[in-house]
């Protein structure tokens, strides 16, 4: 597999290349159970990094601490504080994140905008189908600090996604009409 690798760009912001997505709302805007009504939603995904991949994630948390030092200078009244959440988690800690999760560190990544998707020549995807949990991507990530009354830390905004290659789905497979061959039918079903 190729190394990740972790590009600066002259924007501010950081391509992130391969990593594979997971929990991915990239078609439509995600709202979580305990959203309000009038909660338009954003546009998520998770971004998985093999934890093999110390450079990557050395670089990674890097760029953390940068936003955490602009965060400091200007969000959090010139110090950092001592409960900063950090994006980036061991994927062996999260609840129901299954085997890909076990040695992979992640870090979750959301727009209030829809943001492009595009395939490997470039031109933006515009099947659904083609965007998944499990396939393999380059992001464009902007680290940024936030402070929304007690919660300050540091949160990862997407800009731009580019499928490089398909990967095993993740979660449940569809099921197709065979699944349901064990089921006995008889004549006096045909009256339902």
């Amino acid at each position: 597999m190729t190394k990740v690798q972790v590009t600066k760009t002259n924007r501010g912001s950081y391509v992130i290349a391969p990593v594979r997505l997971s929990y991915t709302h990239l078609t439509e805007p995600y709202k979580s159970d305990g959203a309000a009504p009038n909660d338009p939603g954003k546009y998520t995904t998770a971004v998985l990094i093999p934890k093999s991949e110390k450079d990557a994630i050395a670089a990674i948390q890097a760029a953390v601490e940068e936003a955490a030092q602009r965060g400091k200078a200007t969000a959090w009244g010139g110090r950092i504080p001592g409960n900063l959440k950090r994006p980036l988690r061991d994927g062996s800690e999260k609840d129901n994140g299954g085997e890909a999760y076990e040695s992979a560190m992640f870090f979750n990544a959301s727009s209030k905008n829809r943001v492009p998707v595009y395939d490997r020549n470039n031109i933006p995807i515009s099947d659904p189908e083609q965007i998944y949990s499990g396939m393999w991507a380059a992001v464009e990530v902007v680290f940024y600090p936030f402070a929304v009354t007690a919660n300050k830390g540091v949160a990862v905004g997407l800009n731009a996604v580019k499928k490089i290659r398909d990967g095993e789905r993740f979660g449940a497979a569809a099921a197709t009409a065979d699944v349901f061959d064990c089921v006995a039918m008889d004549d006096d079903d045909d009256d339902m």
